[in-house]
């Protein structure tokens, strides 16, 4: 298994121990604009995610509270779509059965009746704003290397 650098688990661990949780997102290296969502709590998490990764994609941990992992409730759902309507789209998906994996893109309010039909009350969700940026505190970009060891970014 492919293992991150020391300084990428030193800053991705004090993520999760200030917030116990971190969202990672992957801007698939010639996906044609592709992403891929999941949640960890743990390391190990976050290295099995690791291990998932394309080599020469765009990745960014975020621990901010842009993204959210929820069970979705009528709360969680009241907030969904108030984030919809302030912004003009909202982040949603549900959670991949058996992995930290989300099915989540951006929908406009009209298409979250239609989202919110295909998940049963309780199941985890992904939900919030797409995150502006890659910088900042509550966020860690990084390209995974190749097999051989060597940083290639592709086109996302």
């Amino acid at each position: 298994m492919r293992r991150p650098p020391s300084d990428l688990c030193d800053e991705v661990g004090r993520f999760l121990n200030e917030r116990h949780a971190a969202v990672v997102l992957e801007r698939v290296a010639r996906g044609g604009g592709s992403t891929r969502w999941w949640s960890c709590t743990s390391m190990d998490e976050f290295l099995d995610i690791y291990a998932e990764l394309r080599p020469g994609s765009r990745v960014v941990v975020y621990a901010g509270d842009e993204v959210h992992v929820d069970r979705l409730s009528e709360q969680v759902e009241v907030r969904i779509w108030d984030g919809a309507t302030d912004c003009g789209e909202v982040l949603f998906g549900p959670q991949r059965p058996g992995t930290t994996e989300f099915d989540a893109c951006l929908l406009e309010p009209d298409e979250l009746e239609a989202a919110f039909a295909r998940v049963r009350p309780g199941e985890r969700v992904l939900w919030g704003h797409q995150p502006a940026t890659e910088m900042g505190p509550g966020a860690l970009a990084f390209t995974p290397p190749d097999d051989d060891g060597v940083v290639r970014p592709q086109p996302v």
